[in-house]
């Protein structure tokens, strides 16, 4: 009676808190006369948004990751400019969800902007940039590395090394010819 008490606060659902009460080391047990006064701010789910690529090539896979979204809560996705809608996810028992988006071929260099917003807890945003897809006539680059090689040079070496050898069957039928007619 008349004491100073601690509080604990703990979480096991994102965003909501659950309050325990000791008094003397023994629980106060629920609907007991105990009087508690909270101060403070109330606490709220800080949302964001991180991205695979700070820099993406058009053509390439772009990854958003959503943290601190109500776990079960339906969140939307949406890449500006164009308003690209990249469809819901459902936040997992983490509030957490994932975006693979796969950027057209065709998408405006510069700055981009991918917004997941939640049903409920709000949105957050993260921008990057798109750079063109500078291997034109080569496999996309999709993150991995390029393990092809370049046949124009071998190609060239090829019908060089064909002209020679018709050269040199052209040649000994010509000796031949002439050794025949001798």
């Amino acid at each position: 009676s008349g004491g100073v008490y601690t509080a604990s606060l703990s979480s096991s659902v994102a965003g909501l808190k659950h309050v325990s009460v000791s008094v003397g080391g023994a629980a106060v047990p629920a609907g007991g006369n105990t009087v508690a006064e909270f101060v403070g701010e109330k606490t709220t789910n800080k949302i964001d948004v991180t991205l695979l690529l700070s820099t993406a090539r058009q053509g390439n896979l772009q990854v958003a990751y959503g943290h601190g979204f109500r776990p079960g809560e339906q969140v939307s996705g949406l890449l500006e400019p164009g308003s690209v809608y990249l469809g819901t996810q459902i936040a997992d028992a983490q509030g957490d969800v994932v975006f693979n988006i796969q950027l057209p071929d065709n998408l405006s260099l510069g700055t981009h902007t991918v917004t997941l917003t939640g049903t409920g807890s709000g949105s957050a945003s993260r921008q990057f940039q798109v750079v063109a897809n500078d291997k034109a006539g080569k496999p996309k680059d999709n993150g991995l590395a390029y393990t092809g090689i370049d046949v124009s040079g071998l190609l060239g070496l090829g019908l060089v090394l064909i002209a020679m050898a018709l050269w040199a069957v052209a040649g000994r039928r010509m000796l031949r010819r002439e050794n025949d007619s001798h």
